[in-house]
């Protein structure tokens, strides 16, 4: 196989991660292989390695990708002169719809092996994405909204439902039998008059 040696470093880099997105999706995390992306980029086997030190790194990158795409989602569902209750409910929307059209990647943004932990872009678009929710809830608050709730407790809350939501849904754990209401109708639930 002749291989294509002409890339730029910023091109090679772009390609791979693109490539192992498209790995992670089809095949999960252990599908992805610096050997595979090598191959498909038309590369020789070492050269992955002048961007990503080993599997480790570009799983790190491929989670720093993510918090990039899942933030982005998030902020076009945050317009400044919307109602910041409805904004909240758009981020929820954004933020199941996100997980549910990814959801290998959103496993592994939020997987136990702390991609997220160790990498400096992880936690910049990770708090880009909270920071959204934050901004939100003090705003509704603001306009009584669980104004007698601590913002931190209000905010963890509605993420945590988030987080659990996608993964029961995401990892089918949801009963057999038990219907499933639609994102809305769920999300509903947590914006009930009764709760504010």
């Amino acid at each position: 196989m002749k291989t294509r040696e002409t890339y730029h470093h910023g091109d090679l880099r772009a390609t791979l991660v693109a490539e192992a997105l498209r790995q992670l999706e089809t095949g999960g995390q252990e599908s992805v292989s610096l050997r595979a992306l090598a191959k498909e980029a038309g590369v020789s086997p070492n050269a992955p390695y002048r961007h990503f030190a080993d599997k480790n790194a570009l799983m790190g990158a491929l989670a720093a990708e993510g918090f990039q795409r899942f933030a982005e989602a998030i902020e076009r569902a945050s317009p400044p002169d919307k109602d910041p209750v409805s904004t909240l409910k758009d981020q929820g929307e954004a933020y199941l719809a996100f997980a549910s059209a990814r959801p290998a990647l959103y496993r592994l943004m939020f997987s136990p092996f702390g991609y997220s932990l160790h990498s400096e872009p992880c936690q910049l678009a990770s708090q880009r994405s909270f920071g959204c929710l934050v901004a939100a809830t003090a705003r509704a608050q603001a306009t009584g909204w669980k104004k007698d709730c601590d913002l931190t407790a209000v905010v963890l809350s509605y993420w945590s439902a988030l987080h659990g939501w996608a993964a029961l849904v995401g990892d089918s754990l949801v009963p057999p039998g038990v219907p499933l209401p639609d994102t809305k109708t769920w999300l509903s639930v947590f914006f009930s008059t009764e709760q504010r």
